[in-house]
């Protein structure tokens, strides 16, 4: 979705929506940590990250604000870091570089699962790919 749909979450959320992206922070009428605590157990969050602000950034506001995100949306797993909308052209390379590093690298244990279960296996990757 784009913008706020916060007035319809619990309806999404009953015909069995179970992930928002891209969810964009800045346009919610509630904070973040409500949206969380309201819909985290049921809902994936993904984005968060403001794209209308990454041309006025500095790389490390933008790593800030990425850390911000997970902070708001990652405690006990349900965030998918990254931003909440497409990466426009006037983005700097370095404020792009800087978003998809710090969403790569940016770790807390209490925000994190054990991502080992993630990690490429084999030709094809995953046991999904082999078809099993």
């Amino acid at each position: 979705s784009c913008g706020d749909i916060t007035a319809i979450l619990p309806d999404l959320l009953d015909i069995g929506m179970d992930i928002w992206e891209t969810v964009q922070l800045h346009t919610l009428p509630i904070p973040p940590e409500r949206l969380k605590g309201d819909f985290g157990r049921r809902l994936t969050f993904f984005g968060g990250v403001n794209t209308q602000r990454l041309p006025f950034m500095t790389p490390t506001e933008v790593t800030a604000e990425v850390e911000r995100c997970v902070r708001l949306l990652g405690k006990g797993g349900g965030y998918i870091r990254g931003p909440d909308h497409h990466v426009k052209p006037d983005v700097s390379p370095d404020n792009t570089v800087a978003l998809f590093r710090a969403a790569r690298e940016f770790r807390e244990p209490e925000y994190t699962q054990d991502l080992k279960h993630c990690e490429p296996e084999g030709p094809g990757y995953g046991s999904h790919a082999r078809g099993t």
